[in-house]
């Protein structure tokens, strides 16, 4: 447990019920099995925080149900918080929607045992699936299809998909108010739609790491939370060091977040691709970037790759890992080719950096989508269509176009930057999120007096 006085927030560790040695990251699902049966640990853990002082309220994760119904039977308000984008957040919710609809689940895999007529009309009818509008949820545009759903939507078993939802859905709509990690301005339809269907929703966002990023029109280094990281890797400022050596605008900076793997095959097309490029390159590779394989195939390509690595130093520089607020912020960075998790995308947004978007599963599609058609401030890559693989020519193409002074890349910039000015206006003192930030403190305050004691759960993973 540790305690910082002046802020008089104290912070209580719970462990997640998982062993030492469990890969946390290998299966989500399992995971997520786990943060469901922390029930009865929250329930004690809570009446021993009432024990000591009062408590304003609870702010838990949407995806942490099981804090949820300890808490409202002893009578604390619950605030749910989201990581996500509002339009995911409300795509997840109309799940019943989709079952009603008929858009999910997807059609049966095809029956090899089929003659081979009667298996291309179940792959063609799944196809035409993936292709079909959401037009069933109000405020998500047209050019949202069921491809784009969250991937654990994209399933051909109702188990499977309701049981994702199960626990996090009814609950979500109990809780007193959801904080939105995302700005009025940005998505303006779905939060409308949201509170047009009683949603208690409050867009706070962009919430940032950064040194650079003003609050209240002071420098956001003076102040504790810019001062901490929102990553558990270890940074390396060396990327810092090397993009100080660099021209302007002339960077592309390369991440997957920290989760996403890739194949053999597929990281070696991106390195042929950048290399290809001829453009100054900063690739954040983590030691697990690489999906295992066997071990011939592996060995082989880590000789290729070492030979790779040699031919690009004057080009590039490849770290583990780095302080991405303070990458993009830098002036060398030209372009963001990112797996467009949400946390990336309002990174790139509020420092104006187009992107290249590259999704992987989960939110990344619908994120990617919104960045592509609705915002215009990236562009995709086409896949090849059996595989899926994006070859090193259409990454070499696009990575040069993005430095090129053309119209349509110019465009991107200048929305990047509109785009840049906005987030930041919505932090600053009657901005959008500043005031609703100030909305939700006062809606807790109708629960407790100002001076309560504000106590802050957090769940080891």
């Amino acid at each position: 447990m540790c305690h910082r006085s002046s802020s008089r927030i104290k912070f209580v560790h719970v462990p997640d019920g998982l062993p030492e040695d469990d890969n946390r990251g290998g299966d989500l699902a399992h995971v997520r099995a786990a943060m469901v049966a922390l029930e009865p640990v929250f329930v004690d853990l809570f009446q021993q925080l009432l024990n000591e002082s009062p408590v304003t309220c609870i702010i838990r994760d949407v995806y942490m149900p099981s804090a949820h119904k300890p808490a409202t039977k002893l009578g604390i308000p619950v605030i749910g918080f989201s990581t996500m984008s509002a339009v995911t957040l409300w795509c997840l919710d109309h799940v019943e929607t989709y079952f009603a609809e008929g858009l999910l689940p997807l059609p049966a895999p095809p029956d090899h045992q089929l003659a081979k007529s009667l298996q291309q009309a179940q792959i063609d009818e799944e196809a035409a699936m993936h292709e079909h509008p959401i037009t069933c949820v109000p405020g998500v545009p047209p050019f949202v299809k069921v491809k784009h759903l969250p991937s654990a939507f994209l399933e051909n078993d109702v188990a499977v998909i309701k049981h994702f939802t199960q626990f996090q859905n009814p609950l979500m709509h109990e809780c007193d108010l959801v904080l939105l990690n995302t700005f009025e301005e940005l998505e303006a339809l779905v939060l409308e739609a949201m509170q047009a269907k009683g949603f208690n929703v409050c867009p706070v966002g962009p919430l940032l790491f950064s040194p650079s990023f003003n609050v209240d029109g002071e420098a956001a280094a003076n102040s504790f939370v810019s001062q901490t990281s929102s990553t558990l890797w270890l940074e390396d400022e060396t990327s810092l060091v090397w993009l100080d050596q660099q021209k302007p605008s002339t960077v592309t900076f390369v991440s997957f977040g920290s989760i996403a793997t890739m194949s053999i095959e597929q990281i070696w097309e991106l390195a042929c691709g950048l290399e290809m490029s001829n453009q100054p390159f900063l690739w954040v590779i983590r030691p697990d970037l690489i999906r295992q394989e066997d071990s011939n195939s592996h060995a082989q390509f880590l000789t290729s790759f070492s030979s790779f690595v040699e031919r690009i130093k004057g080009q590039a520089l490849m770290v583990p890992w780095v302080p991405q607020m303070k990458v993009l912020s830098h002036p060398s960075i030209s372009a963001f080719l990112t797996h467009c998790g949400w946390n990336s995308t309002l990174e790139s947004i509020s420092t104006g950096v187009p992107m290249l978007g590259w999704p992987f599963f989960s939110d990344q599609i619908l994120n990617c989508q919104y960045i592509t058609q609705e915002w215009k401030i990236g562009v995709d890559f086409e896949r090849q269509p059996s595989g899926g693989l994006i070859l090193r020519e259409e990454i070499s193409r696009k990575v040069r176009a993005m430095h090129e002074e053309v119209h349509e890349v110019n465009l991107l910039r200048t929305r990047a930057k509109e785009l840049q000015k906005v987030a930041q206006r919505t932090r600053t003192k009657g901005g959008s999120s500043q005031m609703n930030m100030a909305t939700f403190i006062e809606h807790i305050g109708a629960h407790h007096e100002a001076e309560d004691l504000v106590q802050g759960i957090g769940c080891s993973q």
